[in-house]
């Protein structure tokens, strides 16, 4: 019955509309599936679709942005366009911020995420790749995990919009430490 219930929140309702004043909405019928942002399921879908489309609009752009800039600043500027979409997702209210900081984030998410993995293939040797690539994904998803372990009790502490900016704003910050790093080098690599 527990189950029924959780559920229940995550199916779109027929007065789940962010246009209309909840005066005019039907008492106790508003289901919140992001109760600090105050979407409803079919909001929350179309916001995901919207990151969707921005992660194709990175994946499009990348290998362009990678071959006239480099490997390097594609992949910084990858970082700033993701971390500025977790900002803005987090620390402006409305349906149309979190489209835009979904779209930022999607994008930004790919625009890192090919040149990445374009450039790993080129500087690891054939024979090595497998090994490269397995190890780097046990390593990713091990991090995913300690990850959104801590990311959730800092949420369950400051709320979901302050966690959303201040991972957006430590992304940022790992992309100013990665400007004085390795990635500025004045060997430019396309992909």
């Amino acid at each position: 019955m527990g189950r029924r219930r959780h559920l229940r929140g995550f199916l779109p309702q027929p007065d789940d509309d962010p246009i209309r004043p909840r005066a005019e909405r039907a008492p106790g019928r508003s289901r919140r599936v992001w109760c600090e942002i105050g979407l409803g399921a079919r909001w929350v879908g179309l916001c995901m679709a919207l990151t969707a489309l921005g992660g194709v609009l990175g994946a499009v752009s990348a290998p362009k942005l990678a071959r006239r800039y480099g490997a390097e600043r594609c992949f910084l500027v990858g970082n700033f366009v993701q971390a500025a979409g977790l900002v803005l997702f987090g620390a402006v209210d409305g349906f149309a911020a979190a489209c835009v900081g979904g779209l930022l984030w999607g994008a930004g998410m790919l625009m890192r995420t090919v040149p990445m993995h374009s450039l790993r293939q080129l500087l690891v040797p054939a024979e090595l790749l497998g090994r490269v690539v397995a190890i780097s994904w046990t390593a990713i998803f091990a991090a995913s995990a300690l990850g959104t372990a801590a990311v959730t009790r800092v949420a369950a502490k400051l709320g979901a919009a302050a966690t959303l900016r201040d991972v957006g704003l430590l992304i940022a910050l790992v992309g100013l430490v990665a400007m004085v790093g390795p990635l500025t080098s004045p060997q430019r690599r396309s992909v």
